[in-house]
């Protein structure tokens, strides 16, 4: 419940630390994965997710399955950009080049 705790752990999720292990973390019932290469992510169809850069901008984003698709694009940590885009279907695919992304889904064990 504190936004401190939260914003840290945030942080460590995009640590160099834990670059090569896959992570994915329950924060309630949203669920939070940090992407620094590719990940495929499973939720309900219409679910909302936000993709945000974490440490500093993102380049080379990519996505499919989402309704506001991502093309080779650099995202800047202090734009709004990409909040709350949704899925498509059940599935959707992020890529990073370079940098780290979390990509959050609100409400993910609550509406599986």
């Amino acid at each position: 419940g504190r936004l401190d705790h939260l914003l840290a752990n945030v942080a460590l999720l995009a640590s160099d630390g834990l670059a090569g292990v896959a992570v994915r973390w329950l924060a309630g019932n949203d669920l939070v994965i940090p992407v620094r290469d590719e990940v495929t992510v499973e939720a309900r169809a219409r679910a909302l997710v936000s993709l945000i850069p974490i440490g500093g901008p993102a380049r080379g984003v990519s996505t499919s399955g989402l309704r506001w698709e991502l093309d080779d694009e650099d995202l800047d940590p202090t734009s709004s950009r990409t909040v709350s885009n949704q899925f498509l279907g059940n599935r959707a695919t992020v890529a990073v080049r370079d940098g780290v992304v979390v990509v959050i889904i609100p409400d993910a064990i609550a509406g599986t």
